[in-house]
């Protein structure tokens, strides 16, 4: 029979909200085609990537001014465009690197600022610098920075062409991907350049009087198309223009450069002209195991914002095998995969969508032994329909699908559940003890559980919702996950509310089902009653004894202190994000500033040598000329110029599957093998998961000296090359071998009618060559250099026979206006917030602890000599995590607040929610536990597992002091109130946290960047339930016992 409570309650739900979708079950019905139909659109359609696409507030100011050295670079471009950032509002920093012939900004906005409307006011500010650099300098560009600005798909061309050939297949092969939807650009690599090239003897020159500035004005001049109006003829308007631009080179040694002695001079007569190619600043090729590398020629594909990168590689494999079977790629040229981004993707969908299954398969295992087989599976399609839901949601939010939110999706797997659970189990009761109709159980189940279950997942999104006030990028990239939590728990709310109970009240007719009963019974008397027993004479004999309840606080207590010790003494390893293992790594070799390309391959083929050894080798690219970074945080090493001295590889290592070693274990076995290369500096760097962050360890001198800050950086390279598992260090000073400089005679300039602007223009077109003109050929842009040839200038005396024309016409040599001097000087010059900068930055190996180096970097610092108006900053990846997890520690005081108003709304009481709130020690007793049973770091992952568990773990005690004041409500004797309350509510606890932990526990197998995570609520959780089954009880009967007296007297 029901009481009369719940008649009442009964006739309550009928008329609410619930009771009409379980009466208007059609709408119901409706509502779950439209939800499978829009869900599997959305589902479908959702862009799919490795990482979400977040927003970057970095933008760069990239300016080239050819041949001007660092120092001039960064007094006549680099400051004048820094002083007007300055003045921009929502800069956070600025930094600069200015090196030879480029200067390079990088500008990073707060995190809040609308990052449209800033690079607007930027490149504002920089058109209004342009008119007071340099006429030779180049129009200051302005790039924001992009999260999707890498290429998601790289393709090397292999065979035995010439450089032309296998540049002409790559044109094919760039009109093909470019016209595949979502693709923004698609850059060439390695590729050979056409240019007519004007070559210029000095001698010949020197007898014609005549000097390089005349000869670029003459070709251009000369190359021009012009409309010169219209005449009538006879009626008819006739257009008339002057057609002038070259077609081929050969046309070049016609122009006219000037008379002398009423004669002539043409092109010819002082120069030599090719149609040839520009001199290679790169070099590309392509390595495999146990061969020697051959030339390539690369193309990468870029996609655009939204684009779907596994749509865009699928198109593009089937355009290069379209060219192939059309034979229009011969089927002698090999066409390389040498990067595919999508891989990753695919594989971090699989491997979740494994995972996921797992774990929907361990769920309804579990449920099938538990609460009966039809039972597991009606809250097994409770599981499909709720992500359904999410989808859409996701969808109109403008989400992509990626790692973040399928790792939420799985780790939601085993907390959605819970609710359907609860009113499944309600509905069985009252069916089977009560003998109602199904209709009439749906709705009592939902009018007695329905608040209960709205706070429990109220309080869980409380625990997720928070993350979104995390800041910056990795604010960003975070956000994807309370996002998809928040909107996959309130789906499973809305389908054990909703869609549940209305399914079960058409598809159950029949109540009393007994036998159903006496089964579920019986096994669950096997599994839980046994431990019964155990459990109430424990706290029979605990809780009545003030002594011992104080005991076992102050063993928590210490357990509780202990655990915090151990990231707080360095014992544990804290960093941001573990490195994961993908299929490739990088290699940087980097020579003296000065070492030609030639040096530089030398030294490249030594570390190719090694590198075709490595037995998980698939294949390595080589680029010469260029450097690669794992991360762009600033302008560090940003500054161009010539880099002959510098090399890249790329190394691709076969398939997880397929090899024993993680790809940092492979980089760390031949990081040993190339420290003995001798000529060059080569570094290892492998990628870590989560967003773009600063190097390890990062140490910044500032002041207004170079010299002095320079010297004091070198201290700091030594001391932290003495400290153990240091490694790749490097720091922003570039010293160049010298530069030769002219001093000009003023005086003498002004005898021949020259300046010091013309005799510079003059001395750098000799040096650097000049762009006279470009013409179009063949649907291409050719450029014509006129230039020295590059023997001419082989030693420092021949510079002074550079010939400078004066206004008379005269020609006279350089060493008459100006004397020859070699200086030293640095390659690049950096600036931070304008000031002058040296930067040091270095990794550590794996197992060594950021912090313990820096302690040991402290401990020394004293030795280090830091001059006057200097100041040495420690930033890096300390700076990331020092702002992140205060940012984060934040969200967690906001999400405990939010639970905390949850539960006193719910309690209508003080001191029982902070009984609740005590769960959350108990859980960090577990968490470190896990984490030195696993030997994992304290990481970044695993700060995001703790604040979870403050809105999971908290679920186990809100269900037992539930229970415990209602045995109090109804009468029953203090102390065995608590107890009967364990004893009874030992089955949900245990199934909602076994549950979970069978949700997550798959997901510590599945990457290195949520294993923490995922051992963080396993065993926090654990701990939590098991802990909490204890503690609560103490805890109520030491703090409550008046509250709970006052209630049963019916004071508020």
């Amino acid at each position: 029979m029901l009481s009369d409570n719940h008649k009442r309650g009964l006739e309550q739900e009928a008329r609410s909200v619930f009771g009409f979708f379980i009466t208007k079950f059609r709408l119901v019905y409706l509502m779950l085609v439209a939800i499978v139909l829009l869900g599997t659109f959305s589902l479908v359609t959702l862009p799919r990537e490795a990482d979400p696409e977040i927003k970057i507030p970095f933008a760069t100011v990239f300016t080239v001014y050819p041949g001007a050295t660092p120092q001039d670079v960064e007094e006549l471009i680099t400051k004048k465009l820094e002083d007007k950032i300055d003045t921009l509002l929502h800069v956070r920093r600025y930094t600069s690197g200015s090196s030879m012939g480029i200067s390079s900004i990088f500008v990073e906005y707060e995190a809040d600022a609308d990052i449209a409307d800033n690079i607007r006011k930027l490149q504002d500010a920089v058109n209004e610098t342009k008119s007071s650099l340099p006429n030779d300098a180049n129009d200051p560009v302005v790039t924001e920075i992009r999260a999707n600005d890498f290429p998601i798909v790289t393709y090397s061309l292999v065979g035995d062409y010439t450089d032309q050939q296998l540049k002409d297949f790559a044109d094919v092969l760039k009109g093909s991907f470019e016209g595949i939807q979502d693709v923004s650009k698609v850059p060439i690599l390695g590729g050979t350049v056409r240019e007519f090239q004007i070559i210029a003897d000095p001698t010949r020159m020197q007898n014609f009087g005549v000097s390089i500035g005349q000869i670029v004005a003459a070709v251009g001049r000369a190359n021009i198309n012009m409309p010169a109006g219209s005449i009538e003829i006879d009626g008819f308007k006739y257009s008339v223009r002057v057609q002038g631009r070259f077609q081929r080179a050969e046309e070049l040694s016609d122009v006219v450069i000037a008379t002398v002695r009423n004669t002539p001079v043409y092109v010819s007569d002082v120069t030599q002209v090719l149609d040839t190619v520009a001199e290679k600043q790169t070099e590309s090729r392509i390595g495999f195991p146990e061969q020697a590398p051959q030339n390539t020629i690369s193309l990468q594909i870029f996609k655009r914002t939204g684009g779907n990168i596994l749509t865009i590689v699928d198109e593009s494999k089937r355009a290069v095998e379209t060219l192939q079977s059309n034979k229009t790629l011969p089927s002698g040229l090999r066409v390389e995969k040498t990067n595919d981004n999508a891989v990753f993707i695919r594989d971090d969908l699989s491997t979740l969508g494994k995972n996921g299954i797992q774990t929907m398969l361990l769920i309804f295992i579990l449920l099938a032994f538990v609460i009966g087989f039809r039972e597991a599976l009606i809250t097994g399609l409770s599981v499909p329909i709720a992500f359904l839901m999410s989808f859409i949601a996701l969808q109109i939010q403008g989400m992509t699908l990626n790692g973040i939110v399928l790792f939420a999706l799985v780790l939601s797997l085993g907390l959605m559940v819970d609710n359907s659970i609860v009113i499944i189990e309600g509905i069985n009761e009252f069916m089977e003890k009560h003998g109602l109709s199904s209709r009439d159980a749906a709705l009592l189940s939902v009018w007695t559980y329905k608040w209960p279950i709205i706070s429990g997942t109220l309080t869980t999104v409380a625990a997720f919702l928070p993350m979104l006030l995390v800041s910056g990028i990795m604010g960003e990239y975070l956000s994807y996950m309370p996002k998809t939590i928040t909107w996959t728990l309130l789906s499973s709310l809305f389908v054990a509310l909703v869609i549940l109970p209305t399914l079960i009240s058409r598809i159950l007719k029949n109540g009393g089902k007994k036998n159903h009963a006496a089964v579920r019974q019986g096994f669950m008397h096997r599994i839980i009653e046994n431990r019964k027993e155990p459990y109430v004479r424990f706290l029979r004999n605990l809780l009545p004894n003030k002594k011992k309840r104080r005991l076992a606080l102050a063993v928590v207590w210490v357990l509780f202190v202990l655990a915090l010790a151990a990231p707080i003494s360095g014992i544990m390893k804290i960093e941001m994000f573990p490195k994961i293992n993908l299929d490739y790594f990088v290699i940087n070799i980097e020579l003296p500033q000065g070492s030609v390309l030639a040096a530089t391959t030398r030294v490249t083929s030594e570390v190719e040598h090694i590198v075709a050894g490595i037995p998980d080798l698939k294949n390595y690219v080589t680029n010469l000329g260029t450097s690669a970074s794992v991360g762009l945080t600033d302008a560090f090493g940003s500054g161009g110029g010539s880099s002959a001295n510098q090399a890249t590889i790329t190394v691709n290592l076969t398939g997880k599957n397929e090899r024993k070693r993680t790809s940092f274990e492979v980089a760390d076995s031949l990081r040993a093998e190339l420290n003995a290369i001798q000529g060059g500096i080569v570094r290892v760097q492998e990628l870590s998961a989560g967003p773009p962050t600063g190097a390890p360890i990062e140490m910044r001198l500032t002041g207004n000296n170079l010299d002095a800050i320079t010297a004091a950086a070198r201290d700091v390279e030594n001391t932290l090359k003495s400290i153990t598992g240091v490694i790749n260090i490097q720091d922003s000073i570039a010293e160049s071998p010298a530069e030769f400089t002219y001093t000009i005679d003023k005086q003498k300039a002004n005898y021949y009618g020259l300046d010091v602007t013309t005799i510079a223009q003059a001395l750098r077109s000799a040096i650097f060559g000049a762009t006279a003109s470009s013409v179009t050929v063949g649907g291409d842009d050719v450029d014509i250099i006129v230039t020295y040839d590059n023997a001419t200038f082989d030693t420092s005396s021949s510079l002074e026979h550079i010939t400078l024309t004066t206004p008379s016409g005269a020609a006279i040599p350089l060493a008459l206006v100006a004397s020859l001097s070699l200086e030293p000087t640095l390659a690049s010059i950096s600036h931070r917030n304008g000031e002058k900068v040296v930067t040091v930055r270095a990794e550590v190996l794996e197992g060594t602890s950021v912090p313990d180096v820096l302690d040991e970097f402290e401990a020394k610092r004293a030795s280090i000599g830091i001059p006057e108006n200097a100041h040495l900053e420690i930033g890096g990846e300390v700076e990331d995590i020092q702002q992140s997890f205060t940012e984060m520690f934040y969200s967690m005081i906001v999400a405990v607040l939010l639970i905390l108003t949850i539960l006193v709304l719910q309690f209508n009481s003080f001191k029982q929610p902070f009984i609740i709130m005590f769960t959350l020690p108990l859980a960090m007793i577990g968490v470190i536990t896990g984490l030195m049973i696993t030997r994992q770091p304290f990481s970044f992952p695993v700060f995001i597992g703790l604040i979870s568990l403050s809105g999971i773990a908290v679920n186990d005690a809100i269900v037992l002091i539930d229970k415990i004041n209602k045995n109090i409500g109804n009468g029953m004797e203090f102390f065995e109130a608590i107890i009967n309350g364990g004893t009874s509510r030992i089955q949900p606890i245990l199934l909602t946290t076994v549950t979970t932990v069978a949700g997550i526990f798959p997901l510590i197998w599945s990457n290195e960047l949520w294993r923490g995570l995922s051992i963080t609520i396993v065993f926090g959780l654990i701990s939590a339930t098991l802990l909490t089954l204890i503690i609560v009880p103490i805890l109520y009967a030491g703090f409550a016992r008046k509250e709970a007296e006052g209630r049963r007297l019916g004071e508020q």
